[in-house]
């Protein structure tokens, strides 16, 4: 790639001659990509770094970066450096913005394991009760979660294979608004000749709480418009979960906030 400048372009012809200066501009942003994430326990400290690159995958260098946590009150981040600090168990999205183009990922964040050594109670003092263990949270933390990516495969897959009824079923609107975007949403997957796409799902936040849990994914939607162009759109959908004994059952999934449709 030419570097930056101002450059001039000569043409002749015969003994004329013409000079025309050509300003050459840096590349842009086409993504951005994010590095270093890991599981992290609560207190713990983590510094991300994020890479420009063109629309080739080459790095860019000199482009000012922005940061941001989807929830601060799991782990927040400094938006000039990507300092996180973890704050409380959870899953958080943190994202790096360049030129406004930006790059995720998903934070695990465990709770801190007891380090300290209890004392040992008297002949009269009752046994203490023990709690279940850091290596047991996060175990059946990753049991919810994997019913809840299943709950969550099945309303992508749904979207996939265009199954417009299924979508429905799974969709539960809530509102007059759900409704509407149900609607448009229908419609967009069911005309064959609008020849409607799914992209890859790329999954977001998770929240779990003692009775209900919700998980977060995104798709980029694309479908032909009357003249043959290509329209896009790029919804997040929201799957959520009720307890049910020991199992998770998905109660809707349903779009997030007002995407064009």
């Amino acid at each position: 790639m030419p570097n930056c400048g101002l450059s001039l372009i000569i043409a002749r012809s015969g003994s004329e001659s013409a000079i025309s200066p050509v300003s050459v501009l840096p590349a842009a942003v086409s993504s951005v990509r994010v590095e270093g994430a890991r599981a992290l326990k609560v207190g713990d400290t983590l510094t991300l770094r994020a890479e420009p690159q063109d629309q080739y995958g080459g790095r860019l260098s000199d482009r000012s970066i922005s940061w941001a946590s989807s929830d601060d009150e799991v782990a927040g981040i400094d938006p000039a450096s990507g300092a996180v600090d973890a704050r409380a168990p959870g899953s958080v999205s943190i994202t790096a913005t360049a030129e406004g183009k930006s790059g995720e990922v998903t934070l695990t964040v465990l709770p801190q394991p007891r380090t300290g050594r209890p004392e040992l109670p008297g002949d009269s003092a009752p046994p203490a009760a023990s709690g279940p263990s850091a290596d047991d949270l996060a175990a059946e933390r990753e049991r919810i979660v994997t019913q809840m990516k299943a709950g969550v495969e099945r309303c992508y897959g749904a979207l996939q294979q265009k199954d417009v009824g299924q979508v429905a079923q799974l969709y539960q609107p809530a509102n007059k608004s759900d409704q509407e975007k149900l609607r448009k949403l229908s419609r967009i997957l069911r005309t064959g000749e609008w020849a409607a796409e799914v992209s890859d799902r790329h999954d977001g936040v998770q929240r779990i709480d003692a009775a209900t849990a919700a998980m977060d994914f995104t798709i980029r939607l694309t479908w032909k418009d009357a003249f043959g162009g290509r329209l896009s759109s790029k919804p997040v959908f929201r799957a959520e979960f009720a307890k049910s004994g020991d199992s998770w059952n998905m109660s809707s999934c349903r779009i997030l906030g007002s995407p064009k449709l």
